[in-house]
Parts: structure tokens; sequence; C-alpha cells
């Protein structure tokens, strides 16, 4: 009963989630203005908003429409080209921009060049290393990046992340060949992959996301391949989970706020398991928890004892920030459950005690809960406020998170605040909704197939959709910034460039039924 009907109840969640969002994401925004993290709800402009769409519904129509000149050979060779023009892009933008990196940022960067020159002073006198052990694994990457290129240097690390950027375009054209097989929805990929500016810039911020989404997007794509319908030799899938488990791995010590996925795929993987009865495949899901999870606590162990770092009384992160995420007080109006220092302060308060910090903020997990037990429409107000702040925000604090800047380019200056801003964010808010409203019709489809075709759809099918439907829950409990939404945006676009296709040919289907009818 369950394995049968549970495709349909996850097609009826995704059209009733991502339908609400593309309605409120097409009247209003949740705006940042560069260098601030205050949020302001603004209404749009529906008849520009309205225009924009046309024009981007118009354009992507006419590559649709003549995809006839796009063999499987030339959108390769499209694909090869663009993920190098993605990467030029972003060098160009590093060298243009000359960023700085500040905050938590800061402090990655100081453990990677302290690991590369293999000077551990400032990460034996700042508590920072002792409260977020975890970072340190980012952090000696980074400087493996840095051995490899011989030398250390904001800007060596930015082209990495330019190369990553480059590389996750082609594996989000991969991943949308993998699972659509239609070359207009491929082309429309790595044009939104190319033009989704948020990739560009985070490109400049040292923290870990434009190498979390590459590995990410490459182990999905593996994952794929490891479970197509028509399996290959042994010998090559082998190969394929190898690289799905290894790129996890490097995902979760990297990011690991991207668990969400590895969940994903565990439930399409179970579905997959059950529908051919091979149980045994499901071992390769224990390789990837283990290479992620397992990974990043003995690569912190290692770095601690090398460097002289206690590793083992670090800030339990998941009980604090759910607290956090409840917490009603936002003095800096950033939107509710954001960082209002309650996690660190907390942790500070206790002494550093883990037990301690992770004993009080149980309690206030319990007294949020009584509180919104006994006023539950408080409790919809936060959690809306909450979910909107995230997933209407259509740059994903990245303008705001690597505008500091030395010296830029004056485009790049006009790019985080003159005339080129307000379009880019205008561009950026269309593309949010145009998301939102292929994912719903995404669903849709997914249902309808399920009710009506002879042969039930593939559950890979469900993946990225599923993917993102965890986000949704996952930004309900834990600390609410936009940033965190940035990788799903990146993570959905093969699968919003298959469902325009869907939603063209389905399209034109009816106006040519009315036609025939008039």
């Amino acid at each position: 009963m369950i394995r049968k009907n549970l495709p349909r109840w996850l097609s009826l969640l995704g059209i009733m989630i991502f339908g609400i969002l593309t309605v409120v994401s097409f009247f209003s925004t949740r705006r940042m203005y560069t260098g601030s993290e205050s949020v302001y709800r603004e209404w749009d402009n529906v008849l520009i908003k309205m225009l924009y769409l046309g024009v981007i519904l118009a354009i992507c129509g006419l590559l649709i429409r003549a995809q006839k000149l796009l063999t499987l050979k030339r959108v390769h060779i499209a694909a090869i080209v663009i993920s190098v023009l993605a990467t030029i892009i972003c060098i160009i933008l590093t060298n243009g921009a000359k960023s700085i990196p500040d905050a938590d940022q800061w402090y990655v960067y100081v453990a990677a060049e302290g690991l590369f020159y293999k000077d551990y002073t400032n990460l034996q006198n700042y508590i920072y290393y002792m409260v977020y052990p975890f970072l340190l694994c980012l952090s000696e990457l980074y400087a493996v990046i840095a051995r490899i290129a011989g030398t250390m240097s904001y800007e060596v690390l930015r082209y990495a992340q330019a190369a990553f950027v480059g590389i996750s375009v082609y594996f989000s054209y991969r991943i949308a060949r993998e699972l659509f097989r239609h070359v207009a929805a491929e082309f429309l990929c790595l044009l939104f992959t190319l033009l989704f500016v948020p990739m560009w810039l985070y490109s400049q911020f040292l923290y870990g996301e434009t190498f979390g989404v590459c590995m990410c997007l490459i182990s999905i794509y593996f994952f794929l391949l490891g479970n197509r319908p028509a399996r290959g030799k042994t010998g090559r899938e082998i190969l394929y989970w190898s690289i799905a488990v290894i790129a996890f791995g490097i995902t979760y010590i990297v990011r690991p706020a991207l668990l969400v996925v590895f969940v994903a795929m565990a439930i399409i993987q179970i579905c997959l398991c059950i529908k051919n009865k091979i149980i045994f495949r499901l071992f390769p899901l224990g390789l990837m928890l283990i290479a992620g999870i397992f990974g990043q606590k003995l690569m912190s162990v290692q770095i601690g004892r090398a460097v002289g770092v206690n590793v083992d009384n670090g800030m339990p992160v998941i009980s604090l920030l759910i607290a956090m995420g409840m917490q009603d007080n936002d003095p800096n109006n950033t939107g509710a459950g954001s960082y209002n220092g309650y996690n660190y302060n907390l942790f500070a308060e206790t002494g550093y005690d883990q037990a301690e910090a992770q004993k009080l903020a149980l309690q206030d997990i319990k007294r949020s809960l009584y509180r919104w037990y006994r006023n539950p429409v408080s409790m919809m107000e936060h959690n809306t406020e909450k979910i909107l702040n995230q997933w209407t925000e259509p740059a994903y604090d990245a303008f705001t998170l690597t505008c500091k800047m030395e010296e830029p380019d004056k485009w790049v200056d006009n790019l985080y605040y003159n005339g080129l801003h307000n379009f880019v964010y205008s561009l950026l808010d269309c593309f949010q909704s145009l998301c939102y409203f292929m994912l719903t019709f995404w669903f849709l489809h997914l249902y309808k197939e399920e009710r009506t075709a002879a042969e039930k759809t593939d559950p890979r099918d469900y993946l990225i959709g599923l993917i993102l439907i965890g986000e949704v829950f996952f930004s309900i409990l834990w600390e609410a910034k936009s940033r965190y939404i940035f990788p799903y945006m990146v993570i959905v676009i093969p699968c919003v460039a298959g469902s325009f296709v869907h939603f063209y040919n389905w399209l034109t289907g009816k106006s040519a039924a009315w036609m025939r009818g008039r």
C-alpha cells in the first residue's frame, strides 16, 4: 500500500509546496540589500515581471523549436565550451572584485593558510576552531588545493572555485541528459546554470559553497548511473558507485547540511531495491554515510592532533541551531529563526561545556514547543516567515556575503550596487518564480504519469524533487539563512530544464487541439 501510493503522495506534496511558493514568489520578494542581512518584504511589479518572464519563455521556446539543430554531439561540445566559459567568467570576477574574506570565511582561510605553511599558532590561539572543529576539514581541503597550486592566496582558492563552477555546469548538464534524454532540455540546463549569477558570486565565498555543490552534483550523477534501469557491466557499476561514494564523502565534509541529499538518495534507493528485489544495493548507501560522517570525524581528529587543537568538545551544532531557529528574538531584522548569537553565546556561557550547552538547548526547544502548543497561530506565523525569508530571496544572500572588496572594477561595483544590480536582481526574481512553477509542473506530470501510464515512472525521476522537498522541511528546523538554499537551487536546474520541455510540449499540444476545434 505504502510502496504503491508513495509516489502519488510525494507528487501531491510537491505540488502543494511549490505551487504555494510559485504564487508567493510571483507577487512578492524577500529582499536583502547588498551589505546587509536584514530582510525586507517587497511587492513585485507584476506587469514588469510578466514581461521578463514572457521574454524568457519566448527565448526558451525558440530554442526548443530549433532542437533539430541540436544533436547530441553538438550539445556535448556546447557543454564543454559553456563550462569553460563559466570558469572564465568567475576568474574575471575574481580579478575584478578583489574580494576580502571576512567573518567565518576569514577563519577558514586563516586555518587553511596555517595548514599550508605548517604554522599552527593562529589555530591554537583562536577558540573558533575549538568551537567549530569540523571547519578544519574544509580548511585542510583548501590547503590541499594550495599545495597542488604551489602557493597560498585568496586568488588561488577562488580560481579553484571557478573551476568547481565550470564542473558544476557540466555535471548539471549530464544529470539533465541522464534524466530526460532530450537535447533541448540539456541545452536549456546549460544556459540556466551558466546564467545563474549566484553561482558566479559564491565562487568568491571561501566557505565551501561551490566546492560542496560541485561534489554533490557529481555524486548525484553517478548515483543515477549506478541505478540505470538497463544495467551494464558489474565493473562499471562498481566504478559509478565508488565515485558517488567518494564525491558524497567530500560533499558532507565540505557542507554537512547537504546531508538532505543523502536522505533523498536513500529513499529512492530503498524504493528501487523493493521494486527490483535487490536488497544488497543498499550497501553503497552505508558506504556513503561512512565516507561522509565518519570521514569528517576522522579527518578533524587527525588535524586536531597534528595542530594541537581539541576537537572533542566542539559546539553541539544540531541542538543549538535548532533551538536558535525556534527563537522569536530578531534584534537585527534578519527574520524569524535567523542568526541572533544564541548558539555561540549559550555555548560560551556554559564555559564551552558540550553536555551542559546541549542540555540547555534541549530545554529551550521544549519551551518553544510548549509556547507554540499554547499559541499555534504564532507557530504558523514564525515558520511561514522563516520559509519565505529563505525561499523567496532570489539572490540567496550571495551579494551580501561577497561584497567586501578592495578597489573593485567599475562593472563589479555596478553588479553589486547600481542599475546593473537591480536588473540582475529582477531577473533572478523571475528565474526563481520560473523554477518553482516548473517544479510544480514536474510534480503534476509525475502524478499524472502514476495515475494513467501503463508503465510506472522511474523512481529516479523523483530524486531532485524529493531533495527540494527535504530541504523545505529542513529549512523549518534549521537556522534560517537563504544561503542554505543556494546549493539546492543549483541542484534543481536540470529538473527545471526538463520540466520546461514537458510544459512546452503540453502547451503546444493544447494549442494545436484548440486550433483544430476552431
